[in-house]
């Protein structure tokens, strides 16, 4: 199966179906593996704020890609060799933080796309083309356009300024940094602040005008159904630490309570 030919969470979302995806910061590839038989859409990688090598995200993808689930990855920066290598390795959505500006936004589309959509270098002989043995070179340049993301964050007022332009740069997909949003614009602690909703909600209706699917995490039903009454169309629902940081204690509590 040559898996750049498909891509579980962009068919669903251009069939317009919402999705769901798990952050990943341990490293596990048991983990990623399980994401997708659990039914998660999305596998997205932290490599941002924890630490992760390329031997490391190999197995990762590896893992994600035998469950099904379609494997983003989290980058400091847009250094087109950097996120390259990370595309030749099987990634198949790259997520650069803050981009305030349609010269970042370019900068990250040219890295993840090959010509004439960008400036990706071009190897035939990487796992994400399957050595070469079984895509043709235009089948697998066709296939990695239509199938690998440049996903842009939205972290800043200036990024939400120039919200039209940033996405006229050929972006795929958009992910709010409600917390680093919040606290460059004045919100910090105040999300349910109608200003701040009200921006949410802009974020959301000018992705939909441009058929940007637009994204963000929450942890639970109640903050997934709110945040899709302001228009997003996927969510981040949990990372693996968090999960283990929220329901552990409690457990942990509950049964050395219950021995006593």
């Amino acid at each position: 199966m040559a898996y750049v030919t498909h891509n579980r969470v962009l068919e669903k979302m251009r069939a317009g179906e919402f999705t769901f995806g798990m952050q990943l910061r341990t490293r596990s590839p048991l983990i990623a593996e399980l994401a997708g038989f659990l039914g998660f859409d999305f596998l997205y990688i932290e490599t941002e704020h924890f630490a992760c090598n390329d031997e490391t995200v190999e197995g990762l993808v590896r893992a994600a890609q035998l469950s099904g689930i379609t494997p983003w990855i989290r980058v400091t920066d847009t250094n087109p060799e950097n996120v390259g290598h990370l595309l030749d390795i099987g990634i198949q959505g790259v997520i650069a933080p803050h981009v305030d500006t349609p010269e970042e936004a370019r900068s990250l589309v040219d890295a993840v796309k090959f010509a004439p959509l960008g400036h990706r270098g071009h190897s035939m002989v990487s796992r994400a083309a399957e050595f070469g043995v079984f895509l043709k070179p235009a089948e697998y340049l066709e296939a990695a356009n239509r199938n690998c993301s440049a996903i842009a964050m939205i972290e800043s007022g200036k990024g939400v300024e120039n919200l039209e332009a940033i996405l006229d740069q050929g972006i795929d997909i958009i992910r709010v940094g409600r917390g680093d949003l919040s606290l460059d614009t004045g919100f910090f602690g105040r999300q349910k602040d109608p200003a701040f909703e009200d921006m949410l909600r802009h974020i959301c209706a000018v992705a939909k005008a441009k058929g940007v699917p637009c994204g963000t995490s929450a942890t639970d039903v109640e903050t997934t159904l709110y945040f899709k009454s302001l228009g997003f169309t996927f969510i981040n629902l949990v990372s693996d630490l968090e999960y283990l940081r929220r329901t552990i204690p409690p457990l942990l509590k509950s049964a050395r309570e219950a021995v006593l």
